[in-house]
């Protein structure tokens, strides 16, 4: 699936293909719960949770690197 064909997607959709297809790679604070980021296949997804209301607030992609940079001192990188 590319990013154009996961935009399209309903939030329960998206969801479920991160659940299903999405490898974990890190997650951060955000407001009132956090943020986790998920890669799937070419393209990046970040889930964001509201803690105190227990559910996903929103799930937004993306491709550019320069989008990661919130993430760069939490992924681990092992050889």
């Amino acid at each position: 699936m590319g990013l154009y064909d996961f935009t399209v997607l309903s939030q329960d959709k998206k969801a479920k293909m991160v659940w299903n297809q999405g490898v974990y790679l890190c997650m951060r604070p955000y407001k009132n719960g956090l943020v986790n980021l998920y890669g799937i296949d070419d393209f990046y997804v970040e889930v964001f949770y509201d803690e105190a209301e227990n559910h996903i607030e929103e799930i937004r992609s993306f491709q550019a690197v320069a989008c990661l940079e919130p993430y760069l001192d939490r992924i681990e990188i092992s050889l």
